[in-house]
């Protein structure tokens, strides 16, 4: 009987003397095969993202990149720093608002703060062991110096490639949250997320019913099973219980979700509405969700990110979705209305949305211009009320809001319509389609190469692994 690769180092690793552990069996096999097969068009993303390709540090030719131009240079530490200070300008403001080197700091301070933040984020949604995670975490030296004029002395001085290469990807991320900043203005989103839940209350008029639970849980398949009846739900959830202990499965509780239905003005229900802002979590700026699919999908551009903004509607089963589709397209409208509709109602063809889905999880998925009043709109209506009295004023700022009036905003929404069977399968643990899995996947298998890559990475894997045989 032939074995695989994977099978004759799981048998050495379990037959290793002294024993190892479970978990330190699974660092060895993950760092075996973590770098075995990198995503597709990384050579693309290397071009276009210079910042995160390793081979720019030895690249004497490499024009591209201001921060190694200066580095290059033997200029005096005052002219060095006020080189710097243009380049931090040049990626911060437009031109006639540059500022001192001293009034930057405090910015590239807090900067740089949230892109260390943002590498210790991957590391946990990839859901590394803990060994891994700390040999992979950003150097102290780097993640520590908050000053760009001492980043560029440490870059110069050092001779490590990895220390070099987080200083210029602490750059890149910089950078790129910059330029999310810039196109993505919060106060303009969280004003959009209002008017569209207004909107949505308004186009399909719900009218809440009696709350309810669903007890849910996952079978010996790893597929969702559920039931609205809590008696019904133990007894059926102990039968899977037993099914997946004769199969030496992991163990889950029983899982409720609390729903609050509401049944539409045109007598649809509606079990759960979500509203979604990637660049919030937990009411803070966050920038990973958005960072994450722009490495992954090597976009070059923030507003190609089309689901900053979206909306989730679960509803009964997949049978009522395309009467939903028809009522929500009646009130949203939008000039790019669909534009981006997953192809052919992906739930009705029983089509898995991306390699990472399960098979068993379906979605219907839109992307809308959604109109919505202009943004600037509210802070005109703030000044008259505080300039009255000034006649001048008040006419040109009525003027001006008479004119946004005119021309309202479009804001791009992503529009998901998901039945409750696929939506608990998303959020089941042990499920095959549980959300953090998938993310996890996502991360594994893409854009963790593109942050953490091989030539930089893949020797300190190797130190960590022979710390762990040493054991044997």
């Amino acid at each position: 009987m032939r074995t695989t690769n994977y099978e004759t180092k799981l048998w050495n690793y379990h037959n290793a003397k002294p024993k190892l552990t479970n978990d330190e069996i699974g660092c060895l096999l993950l760092i075996d095969h973590l770098y075995l097969e990198e995503p597709e068009k990384s050579e693309e993303f290397r071009a276009r993202y210079a910042h995160f390709d390793p081979n720019t540090i030895n690249n004497e030719n490499q024009d591209g990149l201001i921060f190694l131009n200066i580095a290059k240079s033997n200029e005096p530490e005052s002219v060095i720093k006020h080189r710097l200070n243009s380049y931090f300008n040049v990626k911060s403001y437009y031109i006639d608002y540059h500022k001192s080197y001293e009034e930057n700091k405090e910015r590239f301070e807090k900067a740089s703060y949230y892109a260390s933040l943002l590498i210790d984020e991957f590391l946990e949604r990839a859901d590394f062991p803990e060994e891994v995670k700390e040999t992979l975490k950003e150097t102290d030296k780097v993640r520590k110096c908050y000053d760009l004029a001492e980043l560029m002395n440490i870059y110069k001085k050092t001779r490590s490639q990895r220390t070099r290469f987080e200083i210029l990807r602490k750059l890149g991320l910089i950078v790129l949250m910059k330029r999310i900043r810039r196109t993505y203005f919060i106060d303009d989103v969280d004003f959009a997320i209002e008017k569209i839940k207004k909107m949505l209350k308004k186009g399909l008029g719900p009218n809440k019913k009696t709350s309810m639970i669903y007890y849910y849980w996952p079978d010996e398949n790893d597929q969702v099973d559920f039931d609205t009846t809590e008696s019904s739900a133990i007894k059926r959830y102990e039968t899977a219980l037993k099914k997946r202990k004769s199969l030496a499965k992991c163990i889950y509780p029983l899982q409720k979700f609390y729903c609050n239905p509401a049944t539409t003005k045109f007598g649809k229900t509606i079990l759960h509405t979500e509203i979604r802002n990637k660049l919030r979590k937990n009411g803070q700026l966050e920038y990973v969700s958005v960072v994450e699919k722009m490495l992954r999908k090597n976009l070059s551009f923030p507003s190609q990110v089309r689901d900053i903004m979206g909306i989730r509607m679960v509803v009964e089963n997949e049978d009522v979705i395309p009467g939903f589709i028809q009522d929500i397209e009646n009130f949203l409208g939008g000039s790019s209305t669909r534009n981006r509709e997953k192809p052919g109602l992906n739930m009705f063809g029983k089509k898995k949305l991306s390699k990472y889905s399960s098979e068993d999880f379906y979605v219907w998925k839109a992307v809308y211009d959604v109109t919505l009043p202009h943004p600037t709109s509210r802070m005109l209506e703030k000044m008259l009320s505080v300039t009255k009295g000034n006649s001048e004023a008040q006419n040109k700022l009525k003027e001006h809001l008479e004119y946004l009036k005119e021309h309202p905003k479009d804001f791009i929404v992503e529009v998901q319509l998901q039945d409750i069977r696929s939506y608990l399968q998303s959020i089941c643990k042990g499920s095959s389609s549980y959300h953090p899995y998938l993310k996890k996947r996502q991360i594994r298998d893409n854009s963790f190469y593109k942050l953490f890559p091989k030539e930089i990475y893949m020797d300190e894997l190797k130190k960590l692994k022979k710390k762990i045989l040493k054991k044997t």
